[in-house]
């Protein structure tokens, strides 16, 4: 800004010349000081053109600020739904152990009593086995997720709580009815998409128009004097004035047409830059809502075959105690529904990450994380 404005100068001189005037030898000595006021009148508007650019900057950088902010609250986030994942999956794990616990001291007993033979008891002990390793590798992905998010979040952490969708600022669903994006997953850009853009307008701002290669530059500058000791004094001195230059300068080697070209370049490099991020995002963005309705078609089925095992689960087990079903078959019942609960676990995980994308991609994330 301050190129638009004039420009405050102070100078001094000092020294000892010999000096020859009408004829005469002379030894003198120079004090003098003065002051100077220089103002650029006209520039053709290449110092508009750099204010402007300039703006454009400032704001590009707030965005990439701001970009910055949207990808560690995304990284976190992240890292907050796997927590909830191996949380929820920790409960389900220990749920298996108890019921297959209780189920191995079923078996012993029928074993002791000659009802099972000995590869039943072997079978029982090595699904408890493989429920004990299933629920070691939950608590060291549980630990590594919580060492993740601390990392992340920079210092210790409260509880880690399941909690519904809603209360995290995710929407319900992505979709209304008639197809197009809910108001509240974001209406906006991400800060990526706003600082690309700000640059690709920092950029044009400094092209200027062919004239300007042809516009002189004019200066206006005014002088007072301060004070002046020079002794013995010049014949003729210069106590204040002012005065307009006009230079035009055309470099014959063709810089300055080639400076032009290169902004043009610069200017064109940005645009398509801008018009390859949005493609990006938009593809992505219209991609998240038809998977997250497909993941939310795969949770209710999963939902109702977890429900649909745990039902058989009961019955299986007294028509175990009745004989009328085998170990094998009620050890693959709770084996299959614990699969179903890591498939509906890691399905509740992508939904929720392709939500909190969704979010950051629509330039909602911030808000709907208080920020």
């Amino acid at each position: 800004r301050s190129r638009l404005l004039p420009n405050l100068g102070l100078n001094y001189v000092g020294g000892q010349s010999d000096s020859t005037e009408l004829g005469v030898p002379i030894d003198r000595t120079t004090d003098r000081s003065e002051w100077s006021l220089r103002w650029n009148l006209y520039n053709f508007g290449s110092d508009k053109g750099e204010l402007d650019a300039s703006r454009s900057d400032v704001l590009a950088a707030q965005q990439d600020q701001r970009r910055a902010r949207e990808e560690v609250a995304e990284r976190i986030g992240r890292a907050y739904v796997e927590v909830m994942r191996y949380q929820g999956l920790l409960a389900q794990s220990r749920q298996r152990i108890a019921q297959m616990q209780r189920l191995l001291d079923k078996v012993n007993i029928q074993h002791e009593a000659g009802k099972l033979a000995e590869a039943d008891l072997l079978q029982a002990q090595a699904s408890m086995l493989a429920a004990e390793v299933d629920h070691g590798q939950v608590v060291a992905s549980l630990n590594a997720g919580m060492a993740r998010l601390r990392t992340l979040a920079g210092g210790d952490l409260r509880p880690v709580v399941e909690t519904q969708d809603e209360v995290l600022g995710f929407p319900e669903s992505p979709v209304a009815p008639s197809g197009t994006l809910l108001a509240n997953v974001g209406n906006g850009d991400p800060g990526v998409i706003d600082a690309a853009r700000l640059r690709a307008d920092s950029a044009q701002a400094r092209v200027l128009p062919k004239s300007a290669i042809w516009a002189p530059r004019v200066d206006l500058q005014y002088i007072d004097q301060i004070h002046d000791d020079t002794n013995p004094l010049p014949t003729n001195t210069d106590r204040k004035g002012w005065q307009v230059t006009a230079r035009w300068d055309l470099p014959l080697g063709g810089e300055t047409v080639a400076r032009r070209a290169e902004s043009q370049l610069r200017a064109q490099a940005a645009q398509v830059e801008v018009e390859r991020l949005q493609q990006v995002v938009d593809s992505e963005r219209t991609s998240l809502p038809a998977l997250i309705t497909a993941l939310e078609r795969s949770l209710r089925q999963l939902n109702l075959q977890i429900a649909q095992y745990t039902a058989l689960i009961a019955s299986g087990d007294m028509l175990f105690d009745a004989g009328r079903r085998s170990l094998a078959q009620l050890m693959q019942l709770h084996d299959n529904r614990y699969a179903a609960q890591q498939r509906r676990a890691e399905e509740l995980e992508r939904l929720r990450v392709s939500r909190i994308r969704l979010l950051a991609l629509g330039g909602g994330l911030l808000p709907a994380f208080g920020l």
